[in-house]
């Protein structure tokens, strides 16, 4: 298997969801392999990645995907149930009308949901592996980010390339050794293989500051 530095730059056509943690390259690529099997696998599922091993612990040669922010902001949703429409319809035949309905729970539920969003214009990430295989995978991507079912987080555009191997910086992302550089990083409980939602694995890791905020 021949394995290069590369480059992934997606280029985003609509707001992202401001994510709660960093994204990671190979979370990206075992997520959507595992999509791919109708996730009627076992996980965690190999990846064409290069893995850096140091006093037993390993993580992928894949870095986070650094976003390339323009604007941020606060998106709220609000819903309110209409009742008037409800007994339209019934009049109509078109529905039936219940004795009662509450408001606070169940499907008539009134609420206001908010999240941070942010304008981005570039996700870019680097690794080593076989660039073939990742950018064969990376063709299943519509989006990044949450609640991409709401059209957030949409990706119009793919590029991944090979570069220099001193441009590669696949160490931009969770580690579970400290960096040489200390000053640099900041340690967190923190997943550093995926699958990244599985808190069970979550350990003392080091995250580099670029990644924060």
């Amino acid at each position: 298997m021949n394995h290069q530095p590369f480059r992934i730059e997606l280029r985003l056509s609509s707001p992202m969801v401001a994510p709660e943690h960093p994204i990671h390259l190979d979370g990206v690529l075992e997520e959507l392999l595992a999509a791919q099997s109708g996730y009627q696998v076992e996980r965690p599922l190999p990846l064409p990645l290069s893995t850096e091993q140091r006093d037993g612990e390993w993580v992928y040669q894949a870095s986070a995907f650094q976003l390339v922010r323009h604007a941020r902001g606060i998106r709220t949703i609000v819903r309110r149930p209409e009742p008037e429409i409800d007994a339209v319809s019934a009049q109509q035949g078109l529905a039936k009308l219940p004795n009662s309905v509450t408001l606070g729970t169940g499907p008539n539920r009134a609420y206001v949901l908010s999240f941070p969003v942010q304008k981005v214009d570039r996700a870019i990430a680097y690794g080593i592996g076989d660039m073939t295989a990742v950018r064969s995978i990376l063709e299943d991507l519509k989006g990044l980010g949450a609640k991409r079912r709401l059209g957030y987080g949409e990706i119009e555009r793919r590029l991944v390339e090979p570069c220099e191997p001193d441009e590669c910086a696949w160490w931009d992302r969770a580690m579970p050794w400290s960096s040489s550089d200390e000053a640099q990083s900041i340690p967190m409980v923190q997943t550093v293989r995926p699958p990244y939602w599985d808190r069970t694995n979550q350990r003392q890791a080091w995250l580099p500051l670029s990644l924060i905020g």
